[in-house]
């Protein structure tokens, strides 16, 4: 018998996989950093898009505890590393060094 995460289900009008709460949170959480104006400049880096607006890996990680997403009480850096590494897999953000940004 197999246990299948939530998160790993696939819609069925889509395909696509579906993220987890925290995870759309987090992503909202990134754009609304990006709106509030906290962006950092990109790096010069051919794999950064050109123009691109995104944040520093810390703004974002201390946006999301505050907002309660992560934890700080218990292992933040875990619960971060968990949410980037899904939505960079599933092509929603991007990350070069030490900036973030939202990749749709």
């Amino acid at each position: 018998m197999a246990i299948i995460a939530r998160q790993d289900v696939s819609s069925p009008d889509t395909g696509e996989v579906k993220l987890s709460v925290k995870q759309q949170m987090a992503l909202s959480e990134l754009f609304n950093c990006i709106a509030d104006d906290e962006t950092a400049s990109p790096p010069n880096n051919v794999h950064v898009p050109a123009g691109v607006k995104g944040v520093t890996l810390a703004t974002w990680r201390n946006r999301l505890a505050a907002r309660g997403i992560i934890n700080p009480e218990g292992n933040p850096y875990q619960q971060f590393q968990r949410i980037q590494l899904k939505l960079q897999q599933l092509h929603k953000i991007g990350i070069w060094e030490d900036f973030v940004w939202p990749a749709n």
